[in-house]
């Protein structure tokens, strides 16, 4: 019945390819295709020859292997190392110093043009998949193409991959390296050599920068598995399928034809450098395997799938370790003899995982959903793209001892979201899938679309449901003298249970635990608690074995302060540092290490709370007692002096006086003219200090000094003083005869009598005087008066007013008579003047009475004669 079925699914494929357009790798079409080979197109046995799939017809280039021994076609190459794919295998080739006539090696000595690499305007573009197991061969060529100055050279260098381009010299622009793992693998490369960055060539779709001077070399034509002019170059591996191209395809050409290859052959595609890079792209351009998401899962990627238009039916893929398997229906042997259906096109699931092992640990472990009590640490991401049916995975387990007797009822299907399995969905074989186990394998059949929906990605990993305990939580680390504790989530467990520990080889058991119980543990000192758990049948042995509990105790910090005084006074800076710990806390506003003024109301207990870098703490006070600082006064305070005086500074309200500048305190000095400003210190028997200022000016001591012009004369005189005075700021001239002035400088003054006159000069600056009294001695002088005894007031400018002289007069007064007695003008000025106005010609009389100014009476008169 399979059989009919498989031949079905065959016509129905052919049936589908034959209406459809020409397949073509990656679906990227023909156009520059030259050469596609591909092992599908062979029979098992002896690859006598090798036509390529594309060109058909009169244009397909065909390579021969003319005599035995032959490659071998194999469908089920032993480990699968084709992915379930048919393949080529050169393994009946030795290495070094084989006759080369009698090799495993295809050849073509007149191929058709297939690419060009040699210049700047040449394109081609190479694939090749294959895959190489180790030893590796010394100088196994994979492929080898020269056509004239084009050249491409494909070989194993023992642990080395080369490819090298063109036939002229040696270049770096001509080769690049790469590492082979002895995996299956893809190399490829487009471009030409013509400059550093014309030729990209790829090692599993991992762009390669390693280069050194080389190039293709041998005979012209088309070889595979061997160079004919190198009796070095068999090849000791297997050839799946080859490819080129007389142009350079594009980057996302590359990826399509790329995953082509991996997804057929079981290639994990690199993701080095992130971004696209290690994508899967369908022949749609659609990505089936993103590599930028959770690429910690980019490991033996794989996958399932239909793509009609590259004629890919992929139904079960393997991990090259083939510790996982996928597939749809029963696995076999052979891709080919599967005889399910992928009923959609451009339909795939891809898998990778993340490297964990494959048994429970104890990290994995605690990483489950209830009641899940282990599950492996392995998880596998899976995206389904357009894949709307069953399929069905297989893991092979590495537990500590062989499974034996597992109930798989208690397996479960763990998937999640975004790989935290914490709050994972369980699926049982109650939820439609189906678990069974055969020599530690675990087979998950019926994976459908509500547990990977369609177009979507989801995580998956294997639990079990054992009897076992682990601490959920626990006290963490804690400070000398408190107490630790652990909290156990007790599964699967019908009954209380009883969990052992040990302490430095002393046993102990906790009994009667269930689930959300609490132990409490006293510990002094770092200690490690030794739990040993209930066996689990998936787990690692180090999960089986006792687990390690570290209950970490830190000491309490040890407090020492840094010297400092207890006693200090009101005002003082002080500093208290504290010692022993990671941060400091002080009350009153101090801060550990920073100095602060502290005053007679900061007087008290200061405490300081110190905590080490693990968070334990302790506490310390210390009492600081603050002196009042001394109060200091003045007595008899001096402000003012003159230069040469002797001054007594005393200050008062302590014990000691420290002056600045120096003097003692008490004891009278002498100063000196400038201002001085003084700053006592005094300090009390506790060592307080007061301080008090006091300014002193000293002023320069003035002279007084004068000189007049003339010391005695005759009345009235006016004298100058010349001033001679020196550091003199304020003047008081005493003339001596009533008069004062203020003026700081020469003077001038006028006696108007005779007399005898002290002139004293009072001079001042600040506090300081001085004083100069000098004589003026004037003598008094005569009285006379002159009366003119004749006038003529007839108005022609001449002796029109009658007037008298005097000298020395201070006051005078008289009159004129006319002769008959009568007065006609009367006067009291010696400055008078008489018109003759109101008289006629003739005689008249005059008569005065002087007062000089000595004091003198004068009596005096006369006769006026008027004629006009």
């Amino acid at each position: 019945m399979k059989s009919k079925v498989k031949i079905l699914a065959l016509l129905m494929l052919g049936f589908s390819s034959f209406l459809g357009a020409q397949i073509s790798p990656g679906g990227i079409g023909t156009v520059g295709l030259t050469s596609w080979f591909r092992a599908d197109d062979l029979n098992a046995g002896n690859v006598t020859t090798w036509t390529t799939q594309f060109p058909m017809g009169t244009g397909a280039v065909t390579v021969t292997d003319p005599q035995a021994p032959y490659p071998q076609l194999e469908i089920t190459p032993t480990g699968s190392i084709s992915n379930y794919n048919r393949t080529i295998s050169f393994t009946g080739n030795t290495y070094v110093g084989q006759n080369i006539s009698t090799v495993q090696g295809l050849q073509n000595t007149t191929p058709p043009t297939l690419l060009a690499n040699a210049s700047i305007s040449d394109q081609g573009t190479f694939f090749c998949s294959y895959y190489m197991p180790t030893p590796p061969s010394g100088n196994g060529h994979l492929s080898l193409y020269n056509n004239g100055s084009t050249g491409l050279q494909v070989r194993n260098l023992t642990a080395t991959g080369r490819i090298g381009l063109g036939l002229s010299f040696n270049s770096l622009n001509a080769s690049r390296d790469y590492i082979e793992d002895f995996k299956p693998n893809i190399t490829s490369y487009k471009g030409n050599r013509s400059n550093a960055t014309s030729l990209k060539a790829y090692n599993k779709g991992g762009l390669l920068s390693s280069n050194v001077a080389s190039q293709s070399s041998g005979s012209n034509g088309l070889y595979f598995g061997y160079s004919p002019t190198i009796g070095s170059s068999a090849y000791n591996g297997f050839l799946h399928e080859i490819l080129f191209f007389n142009r350079d395809l594009t980057d996302l050409e590359m990826s399509k034809v790329r995953t082509y290859l991996a997804i057929k052959y079981g290639v994990t595609i690199k993701n080095i450098g992130g971004g696209a890079n290690g994508d899967y792209v369908a022949t749609d351009g659609t990505i089936i395997w993103d590599a930028s998401v959770t690429p910690d899962y980019h490991n033996d990627v794989i996958g399932i799938g239909r793509d009609d238009v590259e004629d890919l039916y992929q139904k079960q893929s393997h991990s090259f370790d083939d510790v996982i398997r996928v597939y749809i229906d029963d696995l076999v042997a052979a891709n080919e003899d599967n005889v399910g259906v992928i009923s959609t096109d451009i339909s795939y699931v891809t898998l990778g995982h993340d490297n964990g092992d494959l048994c429970g640990s104890i990290a994995s472990n605690s990483e489950a959903p209830s009641p899940i009590s282990s599950r492996i640490a392995r998880e596998l991401k899976v995206t389904n793209t357009d894949f709307n049916q069953d399929f069905n995975l297989d893991i092979e387990l590495n537990p500590c001892s062989p499974i034996t007797n597992i109930d798989v009822s208690k397996l479960r299907l763990l998937v999640d979201l975004d790989g935290d399995f914490t709050d994972a969905s369980l699926f049982s074989q109650t939820n439609g899938i189906s678990f069974t186990e055969n020599n530690g394998t675990i087979t998950v059949s019926g994976i459908s679309t509500t547990l990977i929906p369609m177009n979507d990605t989801r995580y998956i990993t294997i639990g079990y449901i054992d009897e076992s305990y682990q601490i959920v939580e626990s006290s963490g680390p804690i400070c000398e003298g408190e107490q630790a504790w652990v909290i156990f989530e007790v599964l699967n467990a019908n009954n209380p249970v009883d969990i052992e520990y040990s302490i430095g080889g002393n046993q102990f058991t906790a009994s009667n635990v269930v689930d959300g119980d609490t132990l409490f543990l006293s510990p002094s000192v770092t200690t490690d608690y030794l739990f040993t758990p209930f066996v689990g049948i998936i787990n690692c042995c180090s999960a089986n074995s006792d687990q390690l509990f570290n209950q970490v105790v830190n000491p309490l910090p040890v407090i020492t302060l840094d010297s400092f005084d207890d006693t200090p006074c009101d005002g003082d800076a002080m500093t208290l540092t504290a010692n022993g710990g990671g941060t400091y806390s002080w009350n009153n506003n101090v801060v550990n290490a920073i100095p602060f003024i502290i005053n007679l109301a900061d007087a008290g207990i200061y405490e300081v709370t110190v905590t080490s870098a693990f968070g334990c703490v302790s506490i310390l006070d210390t009492l600081i007692d603050v002196k009042e600082n001394p109060i200091i006064t003045l007595i008899d305070e001096v402000n003012q002096a003159c230069d040469g005086d002797m001054v007594t500074l005393t200050a008062d309200g302590a014990e000691t006086y420290e002056w600045t500048p120096i003097v003692t305190n008490g004891v009278p000095f002498q100063v000196t003219e400038g201002t001085i400003n003084y700053e006592v210190i005094g300090t009390d028997a506790n060592g307080c200090t007061g301080n008090l200022n006091s300014t002193i000016v000293v002023y320069p001591s003035p002279i007084a000094d004068f000189t007049p012009d003339t010391t005695s004369g005759v009345a009235p005189m006016t004298i100058n003083f010349t001033d001679n005075s020196s550091n003199a700021v304020d003047y008081f001239w005493d003339f001596g005869n009533g008069n004062n002035s203020t003026f700081p400088g020469d003077e001038t003054e006028t006696y108007e009598n005779g007399g005898v006159y002290p002139v004293i000069l009072y001079v001042q600056n600040g506090v300081c005087r001085d004083s100069l009294t000098q004589i003026i001695n004037l003598e008094s002088p005569d009285i006379k008066v002159v009366l003119p005894n004749i006038f003529t007031p007839n108005g022609d400018g001449s002796n029109d007013l009658y007037k008298i002289t005097a000298d020395n007069v201070a006051t005078i007064e008289g009159f004129i008579l006319n002769r008959w007695g009568v007065e006609v003008y009367s006067f009291d000025s010696i400055d008078f003047e008489w018109s003759g106005d109101n008289i006629t010609d003739g005689v008249y009389f005059i008569k005065y009475n002087a007062v000089g100014k000595n004091g003198e009476n004068l009596e005096g008169h006369g006769y006026i004669h008027v004629n006009r």
